[in-house]
């Protein structure tokens, strides 16, 4: 499986590892593209007001939610829950008060507990536990 593959499409399964990997290197550079635009930002605005920084950070939070949710919803698969989990905890996680309880919650379901061993609805174990013939054979 490709990295164009794991950040771009909604279809299979991917590791706690993955999702770790992938989840915080988006982060990390949505921090960095803001941590720039901010930089440019200060630098361009003039005495009109315009700070083209909350453009820039704007589209590029709009730009990475693709791949984060593309790689919560394999993490969801592997679990083997439906990808509209996510939009759940998503819109969830806007609400006063009980949305911290919802993100603390997605926290747990998809970057702390295990996935299905073997192959569910949603694809392969990304494991390859029971992926090989010779587990057929045996069983």
């Amino acid at each position: 499986m490709t990295w164009q593959y794991k950040l771009f499409s909604f279809e299979g399964r991917i590791t706690r590892l993955d999702y770790w990997l992938y989840h915080l290197g988006i982060v990390f550079g949505v921090f960095l593209l803001a941590l720039i635009a901010g930089l440019v930002g200060t630098a361009m605005s003039g005495h009109d007001g315009e700070n083209p920084a909350l453009v820039v950070g704007g589209v590029a939070l709009v730009i990475c939610l693709w791949p984060l949710w593309a790689v919560s919803v394999k993490r969801c698969h592997d679990r083997e829950k439906s990808g509209w989990w996510v939009l759940g905890w998503t819109v969830g996680g806007a609400i006063p008060y009980i949305g911290f309880l919802i993100s603390l919650w997605s926290l747990v379901e998809l970057g702390f507990l295990d996935g299905t061993q073997g192959p569910n609805e949603y694809g392969p174990s990304p494991k390859g536990i029971g992926n090989s013939q010779l587990s057929d054979v045996f069983s």
